[in-house]
C-alpha cells in the first residue's frame, strides 16, 4: 500500500503567507482610523519677539486626540506658538489654545498641563 502523497490544501505554505498577508494589511487598514489619545511633551517657541526676552517653561505636556496616522505625523512637528507681541513687560499669564499648537483638522487638543503658564518678558538691555 503506498502512502497518500497528496498534501493537505491548510498544510500548503503560500497559503499561509497569503492569509498572513492579508491578515496584516486589514489590521494595519482598520487600526489606522481609530481614534485614540496621546499625551506629548511640546516646547514652547515664542515668535514676534521685537526687542523682548521672553523666560519661560521649556515644554509642557499636551493630550490630543485624533486618527493615529494624523497623530504619528504630527509627533515630531508639535510645539505650542505663542506670540510675543500680546506679552506686556513683567509677568503674563498664558492658556495655551488649539490653534496656539497648529493641529491638523483631523487632530484635538484635550488637554494642557499646566492649563496656564507664567512667562516672564523684559526688553533687552
Amino acid at each position: 500500500m503506498q502512502p497518500d502523497t497528496k498534501s493537505h490544501p491548510l498544510n500548503n505554505l503560500s497559503l499561509k503567507i497569503i492569509a498572513l498577508v492579508f491578515g496584516y494589511t486589514l489590521w494595519t487598514t482598520m487600526s489606522e482610523h481609530n481614534k485614540v489619545q496621546v499625551t506629548l511633551q511640546a516646547p514652547l517657541s515664542f515668535y514676534n519677539q521685537s526687542g523682548l526676552e521672553v523666560e519661560g517653561p521649556e515644554s509642557i505636556l499636551v493630550t490630543v486626540t485624533g486618527k493615529r496616522d494624523s497623530l504619528y505625523q504630527l509627533t515630531r512637528n508639535l510645539a505650542v506658538h505663542i506670540n510675543a507681541d500680546n506679552l506686556n513687560e513683567g509677568p503674563n499669564t498664558i492658556a495655551p489654545l488649539e490653534k496656539d499648537l497648529l493641529l491638523p483638522e483631523a487632530v484635538k487638543l484635550v488637554h494642557c498641563s499646566p492649563q496656564t503658564i507664567t512667562v516672564n518678558a523684559k526688553k533687552h538691555a
